[in-house]
C-alpha cells in the first residue's frame, strides 16, 4: 500500500509500517493495546540474527526477521555473533575480529619443547620459539620440565614436582 509516498505494510496487531522510507521521515509503529513495537532486524541466512542495516519495528514477527541483530554476513548462516571463532580468515563471530584468540602458544627459551607458562600469546599458526605445551617450570634449564627424569646430585628440580634431587 502506498500512501503519501511511503511504503507501507500491514504487520498485524493494528500496525502499519513504513518499508522503503523513500522520503527520510520517521514512522512511528503503533501496535493495539498500547503494547510497544519491537525492533526486528532482516535475517536473510535464517540463523536467528539479522542485520543491523536492516532493522524495523513491529508488532507482531515479521516473516524473515530476527530480534537479534549483529550479523556481519547475510548469506552465510554459519557467521552470526553466537559462532565460536576459528582460525580461517574470516570474521566468524561478527566482532570485526579475524581469527582472534587460536590456540595458546608459550615461549620455550631453553628450546627443550615445554614452554613459559607465564610467557603466552595465542594464534593460529605456531609463532616461531612457542610450543604448546606449557609446563616448563624452569625455561631457562633444559633439563628441568615436567616429566623430565631427575638427575641425581644437580641440585635442580628436574621433573617439576617441587622437590629436588628426590631418590
Amino acid at each position: 500500500m502506498i500512501v503519501c509516498g511511503l511504503i507501507l505494510a500491514w504487520i498485524g496487531a493494528g500496525c502499519w509500517i513504513d518499508l522503503a522510507d523513500l522520503d527520510g521521515d520517521t514512522v512511528t509503529v503503533t501496535c493495539a493495546g498500547g503494547v510497544a513495537p519491537v525492533t526486528w532486524f532482516r535475517d536473510r541466512d535464517g540463523d536467528g540474527y539479522g542485520s543491523d542495516a536492516e532493522p524495523i519495528q513491529a508488532c507482531d514477527p515479521p516473516l524473515g526477521f530476527a530480534t537479534a541483530g549483529g550479523d556481519c554476513d547475510e548469506g552465510d548462516r554459519h557467521v552470526n555473533p553466537a559462532t565460536i571463532e576459528t582460525c580461517n580468515g574470516a570474521d566468524d563471530d561478527c566482532d570485526f575480529q579475524v581469527d582472534e584468540g587460536g590456540a595458546a602458544w608459550c615461549n620455550d627459551a631453553d628450546m627443550d619443547a615445554h614452554g613459559d607458562a607465564d610467557d603466552v600469546i595465542y594464534a593460529c599458526d605456531r609463532p616461531t620459539g612457542y610450543v604448546s605445551a606449557c609446563d616448563d617450570c624452569d625455561d631457562a634449564d633444559a633439563t628441568s620440565y615436567t616429566g623430565a627424569i631427575e638427575l641425581p646430585d644437580d641440585g635442580v628440580d628436574n621433573d617439576c614436582d617441587e622437590q629436588v634431587d628426590e631418590a
